[in-house]
């Protein structure tokens, strides 16, 4: 197991090429005891999301019949009534014979 104690190291970082050693350069590194406790929040978190979802997906299936009546309702059958085919039938009628009228005059005037 590598353990590090909660302390501030000192590091020397240099190269090493066929032409010889270059210059080197210090890295301060500090080991914070914080870090842990982070990690460990983060998973915890993670996994209660993780329950919430699949209890919530696992609630949602099981009423799902429900869950589709309230989202999504039945669209009702469209029903014509006698009236209003009569009224639009006759303003078809009268369209109809308008651009039939229109159209032979165009033709006329070709």
């Amino acid at each position: 197991k590598f353990s590090l104690q909660v302390e501030t190291y000192k590091f020397t970082v240099k190269a090493f090429t066929s032409a010889g050693e270059g210059p080197g350069s210090t890295i301060t590194v500090s080991v914070d005891p914080q870090v842990d406790l982070v990690i460990i929040n983060v998973f915890a978190a993670l996994a209660i999301m993780i329950f919430v979802f699949c209890f919530i997906t696992f609630l949602t299936y099981r009423n799902w019949k429900r869950v589709k009546t309230v989202l999504w309702p039945e669209v009702p059958k469209p029903m014509l009534s006698e009236e209003f085919l009569k009224k639009n039938v006759y303003r078809w009628q009268v369209m109809d014979q308008l651009l039939c009228e229109e159209s032979e005059v165009l033709k006329g005037k070709s």
